[in-house]
């Protein structure tokens, strides 16, 4: 009788072997439970596809957050009095936030020895502190009050026509603070929970993405984390939906009669309820953070041949017997780990620093992510502003057309790779070639918009002046000069000449009756030459039949944009140690919101601000943009976007010649190899560069691993694929 089997008759646990004792610990260790509890019956979750389920929650959470924020952008604008660069200031903040402690996270939280999924839990429950605190300004201050001139008169359900005369009380009141509300405090209370929430999302995609690549068997990973990327395209569908849907309810339903609000969403001064949709958000933050609060450090569906996958994870022509700084720094048994792996992480970093695939992939990715960024923030402003859309409309077409495109080309990428087994080389010319396609789709959107909006004095003409030209903006006219109009609140008409004006006064008219005005001096009557009348409202951009093809081609943007993601993730994981993959994740992020969505807001909004002709004047502050220029406003938006389209594809184009290359040049001597199991030496760059395929290698990528075999493939040294990680 072994002992093993006598102290099982027995119980005599306390004879059991180090050996039993190391065993049990280990599958204690890979059940699902919290703190000290891990019942039996919950041990089938801690799997790969149970974790899967939890990250889906997840992402949705955050891509409703984005959809339910950027419906919500242009409410927040009338609001507050935002300008668009500030608007987009909201988004950049939420980015600078996850930058802070992305790399001391990932550095000493991203080992296999950690438990990752804790600190996921950890971040999604602070992104949900910080919606609730984002959207708490609405319940901080008093109600939004659109009828400005009722604070002044009594005629608070009175247009503002011909001769009215109110706004030297109104900005006595301002100055007073009886009229302006707080709103930069309110603005600064939006923004410091944006900034909370993206340093909860910091743990977030870094970990999962290696907890996946450490634990799910190699044919399954990729089409995992297309499923995950997927999720942020499915995730904004519903916010945008949602977004939508509450933008089309006025923001304080709750606490004012809706009867007297004389506006509807199509109005300049509407104001949806854009603090609802953050408050589902944040509900779903908390309860997708709960089960990652159960998974263990390692799951217990990890077999042998997913180890065998860590041992061969790094290509044979990179590892030599050189020691890693990690294992170096530690005497056994010491206590200071945390300490001493600071110590190590400038020389971490150096080292993927050193590896030129990396880091053109590394500016691919930003440029791909800053106009991600851009787009998501400002493309619902763009319709609205370049077909003449209203807020619920854009957050419906945003919805249906782009999003889905996104999802489903996140999906197509990972099957892609899973279906083809493509080496690094495919893997990188597919997404080189999703990206060109991508650009030339931009640049035919630079042709395709509205001309003008048929707003009086801006880009059309008074009937009794000639055709202005595009430098010019005069709202006053020989029709209006005596009415005494001032442009600090659009309430916008529509003539019966087919022209809109910036209000019933603007327009002329001296008489409101039944939802109509009348005796409009500057509306000619196509039936007489009377002075003719408006209805509330701008008229609809009806000449301009741009809408369908632009949705369509943008479908096919988002499509192949999202496509690419994936060929070159996986690509970028199979370039650096295993051991450092976590920490290449997190410098990947901290590159993308450095270079891309930090600053990417920042300047598309200031791009749309310089093409706004016409500025709220607010008692001698400037407020919103009321009128754009539509020609420059598509130039400039889809010429920013052009750019970075250019700046994505040059970069893979780089990062595919050196694949290419290596690819022609064989591998380096072991006599000749600087490598430290970090990918490549600049050195070694250089050396290819100049000597060509005759002179060395450029053996980013190198050796012989066929991920989508599970190891080593002898019949293909040389010879990376990139296939499911």
């Amino acid at each position: 009788m072994t002992r093993k089997q006598y102290t099982t008759m027995t119980g005599d646990q306390t004879a059991a072997s180090p050996e039993d004792q190391e065993v049990g610990h280990e599958q204690n260790q890979a059940r699902y439970g919290c703190l000290s509890c891990h019942p039996s019956g919950l041990t089938p979750l801690a799997s790969g596809k149970f974790f899967l389920l939890a990250m889906c929650m997840l992402i949705f959470s955050d891509a409703f957050n984005i959809g339910t924020l950027s419906g919500a952008l242009t409410s927040l604008e009338t609001r507050y009095e935002l300008t668009a660069s500030q608007l987009g200031l909201i988004e950049s903040l939420y980015e600078a936030g996850n930058l802070i402690f992305v790399i001391f996270v990932v550095h000493f939280a991203g080992r296999e020895e950690h438990r990752r999924p804790l600190w996921i839990g950890l971040g999604a429950l602070t992104m949900a502190i910080g919606t609730a605190i984002a959207y708490s300004p609405q319940f901080f201050f008093p109600a939004y009050e659109p009828n400005w001139r009722s604070l002044s008169t009594n005629q608070s359900t009175e247009p503002l026509t011909c001769g009215s005369d109110w706004l030297e009380v109104r900005c006595e009141l301002a100055e007073s603070h009886v009229f302006q509300q707080d709103s930069r405090m309110a603005y600064v209370v939006v923004l410091c929970g944006e900034i909370l929430v993206g340093i909860g999302w910091t743990p977030v995609m870094p970990l999962a993405m290696s907890y996946i690549d450490d634990n799910v068997n190699t044919k399954t990973s990729a089409m995992f984390i297309g499923i995950i990327q997927s999720m942020f395209g499915v995730g904004t569908i519903a916010g945008f939906l949602v977004s939508a849907a509450v933008a089309s309810h006025w923001v304080d339903f709750y606490r004012v009669d809706i009867d007297e609000i004389q506006l509807v969403p199509s109005d300049k001064l509407w104001v949806g309820a854009w603090w609802l949709g953050l408050a589902i958000t944040s509900a779903l933050y908390f309860l997708s953070s709960l089960p990652f609060f159960g998974f263990p450090r390692r799951l217990r569906t990890q077999s042998p041949s997913s180890c065998a996958k860590d041992d061969n994870f790094m290509l044979e022509s990179y590892t030599t017997d050189d020691p890693d700084p990690e294992e170096e720094v530690l005497e056994p048994g010491s206590t200071s780990k945390g300490v001493v792996s600071l110590s190590t992480l400038p020389s971490l970093l150096w080292r993927l620093l050193c590896n030129p695939i990396y880091l053109w992939l590394s500016v691919g990715s930003f440029s791909e992510m800053a106009v991600i960024a851009g787009l998501v923030t400002f493309f619902p402003k763009y319709l609205e502003t370049q077909f003449g859309l209203s807020p619920p409309e854009a957050n419906f077409f945003m919805a249906v057309i782009p999003v889905p495109a996104v999802a489903l080309g996140s999906i197509l990428g990972g099957y892609l790779l899973k279906k083809l087994s493509l080496k690094a080389e495919g893997a990188m010319m597919l997404a080189l070639t999703c990206s060109i396609i991508a650009l030339i789709g931009q640049v035919v959107l630079l042709g395709i918009g509205c001309d003008d909006t048929g707003l009086a004095g801006v880009d059309v003409s008074y009937p009794n002046k000639h055709m202005i030209d595009w430098t010019s903006v005069n709202l006053t006219s020989r029709c209006n000069v005596d009415c005494g109009c001032n442009s600090d609140d659009p309430e916008a008409v529509c003539g019966v000449d087919g022209i809109s004006y910036f209000s019933a006064c603007h327009a002329g008219c001296k008489e409101f009756m039944n939802g109509t005005f009348f005796n409009c001096s500057c509306v000619q009557d196509p039936t007489n030459q009377m002075a003719g009348s408006a209805q509330p409202g701008a008229c609809p951009m009806s000449d301009c039949h741009m809408l369908a093809p632009f949705l369509a081609i943008m479908f096919i943007i988002a499509l192949f944009s999202s496509l690419e993601e994936i060929p070159q993730l996986m690509v970028m994981m199979r370039c650096v140690k295993k051991s450092d993959k976590s920490l290449a994740l997190g410098l990947r992020h901290v590159f993308t919101r450095v270079f891309g969505n930090i600053p990417a807001p920042l300047y598309y909004g200031l791009a749309i601000d310089a093409t706004c002709r016409l500025w709220q004047q607010f008692c001698g502050d400037r407020g919103e943009c009321w009128a754009y220029n539509l020609p420059d406003f598509r130039y400039t938006f889809m010429g920013v976007t052009v750019g970075l389209k250019v700046l994505s594809a040059a970069s893979y184009v780089m990062a595919w010649a050196l694949l290419k290359r290596r690819s022609g040049a064989g591998k380096l001597p072991s006599a000749d190899s600087e490598r430290v199991d970090e990918g490549v030496t600049m050195s070694e760059y250089r050396r290819v560069t100049e000597n060509g395929a005759n002179g060395g290698a450029a053996a980013e990528c190198t050796g012989e691993e066929d991920v989508g075999n599970g190891g080593m493939d002898e019949g293909n040294h040389g010879e990376l694929q990139v296939s499911p990680v």
